[in-house]
């Protein structure tokens, strides 16, 4: 019931949660209103987070990025930022997909010999 309510509150729709836009999430990187900005550091840093949940739990065979420790959530934004302005022709899909690319090709994991 809160996590409805909050969607109510931040303008996304109950029918819309479990498909964010990259646009949308870019939109609100690009803002310059502090909530919506807020909404994208909190969407980048989940994504990141699940990954490194993911990651550690080993639900994962492999990492699909390897952000710095001392990356930051700015850091995140300017990446995926960067990423969805490169490739306007993806930003009708599904958010997580472009940030997890923009992360990938950001991040790469070096092998260790």
């Amino acid at each position: 019931m809160v996590f409805v309510s909050l969607l109510a509150m931040s303008g996304i729709s109950t029918t819309q949660a479990n498909y964010y836009s990259a646009g949308g999430v870019l939109a609100d990187c690009e803002s310059k209103k502090a909530v919506e900005q807020a909404y994208c550091m909190t969407y980048l840093a989940g994504i990141s987070d699940a990954h490194n949940a993911l990651v550690y739990w080993k639900n994962l065979q492999e990492p699909k990025f390897c952000a710095p420790k001392d990356a930051t959530q700015d850091q995140l934004r300017k990446v995926f930022t960067q990423y969805a302005n490169e490739n306007p022709q993806s930003l009708h899909l599904a958010a997580a997909s472009l940030v997890m690319n923009a992360f990938y090709k950001a991040f790469p994991c070096k092998l260790e010999n």
